[in-house]
């Protein structure tokens, strides 16, 4: 997202905002205000509402140069179709309409009417047309679409509540999209002696082997393969020791009385390994996460340090990254969830009981939680 936020030159052309999208767009005025104060990179209105009283106007579209403009258009879309889940067609024209950092007149439109015309060219497209690019276009395979699918999968920057948890240092990245290759947060080395470890996400990962070498799996081998590739280019070259990639959920699992949270891979750029992280309350930085699971060889041997007495700590990892706030939820209001894998490991995630029946989750639960 842009470095600074947009600040309006008024708060009558708020308001005049508000009214034209929530008219175009058929929605209620409050829906359009909490998308306009996150357009212009504030939290809520109220917010956005004091940088108007007290900060100067920020220079409008017409005012700075053509790729800072593509740069704020981009943003805006993004955040309308990530944030709010408005349809890609109408992100764009709001953008085109009603760029909340114009300088010209706001424009009204029919988003309704918009639909329903793209909806009436894709019924008039015959699919045994000649079509140039269709000619010297590639048929893609099963096989490809299985494998690049799930590229496809939206990111989450939960890991940012797991951090804290934790006790690390990091810096987020705030992209407009989270994308393999690209890092999401920057962990600090707590020696100073390196601009510390990026971090990437991937959505999932087969169950750990142990085996310190690139996946055999196509679709997690491109994965790495993107973000080492961001690696050598952009981190590497200034001293970076190596960077982690981290999924989604952690999966879990219980071997020898002792519970084990796996949550992803580490690039260790001196020896070229991939290194399976296990996580526990011992990993108070990035370098003892490094050095204890080193130890860690095929068959689980040398991971007794990284297990926990119970599955608490599994837990929190689970639900922090599911969107949890300790802050101000309470974890019984909360149910942990998992799915079988291979060797007995379970991908464990929380949802909130308020979004599902109790019922229906019940088949898939793990015990009651304990209040942490």
């Amino acid at each position: 997202m842009p470095a600074e936020p947009f600040v309006m030159r008024d708060e009558d052309r708020a308001l005049e905002w508000v009214r034209i999208f929530s008219e175009s767009c058929a929605v209620p005025a409050e829906f359009a205000a909490a998308v306009l104060a996150s357009l212009c990179g504030f939290g809520s209105w109220d917010v956005m509402m004091f940088a108007i009283g007290n900060m100067l106007p920020s220079p409008c579209d017409e005012l700075i140069p053509p790729d800072q403009v593509h740069e704020r258009h981009n943003h805006y879309i993004a955040v309308m179709t990530h944030d709010h889940s408005i349809k890609p067609l109408i992100a764009m024209a709001v953008t085109d309409f009603l760029s909340p950092s114009t300088g010209t007149p706001l424009r009204k439109f029919d988003a309704v009417e918009l639909l329903e015309e793209f909806d009436d060219e894709e019924d008039e497209f015959d699919p045994d047309a000649i079509n140039i690019l269709r000619l010297f276009g590639s048929v893609p395979s099963e096989a490809g679409v299985d494998m690049v699918m799930p590229l496809a999968s939206e990111l989450s920057d939960s890991w940012y509540e797991v951090f804290d948890f934790l006790g690390w240092e990091v810096e987020p990245f705030f992209n407009d999209y989270e994308v393999a290759g690209s890092p999401s947060f920057l962990v600090e080395d707590c020696t100073g002696e390196s601009p510390g470890f990026p971090v990437y996400l991937i959505h999932a990962m087969p169950v750990p082997s142990f085996n310190r070498q690139i996946s055999e799996i196509p679709t997690i081998r491109l994965w790495q393969c993107a973000c080492l590739g961001d690696f050598v280019t952009e981190w590497a070259d200034q001293g970076s020791p190596g960077f982690l990639l981290l999924t989604a959920y952690p999966q879990i699992t219980l071997l020898n009385g002792k519970y084990y949270c796996y949550v992803g891979q580490m690039y260790v750029q001196a020896e070229g390994h991939w290194i399976d992280l296990l996580l526990n309350k011992a990993c108070v930085d990035v370098w003892t996460l490094l050095e204890l699971n080193s130890k860690v060889t095929d068959g689980f041997r040398g991971a007794s340090k990284l297990g926990e007495r119970t599955e608490l700590f599994g837990k929190r990892i689970a639900l922090l990254l599911s969107g949890f706030e300790p802050e101000i939820e309470d974890s019984v209001d909360w149910s942990i969830v998992a799915m079988g894998t291979q060797e007995g490991w379970s991908v464990v995630r929380g949802v909130s009981n308020d979004d599902y029946d109790l019922d229906d989750l019940e088949p898939y639960m793990l015990t009651p939680l304990r209040k942490f």
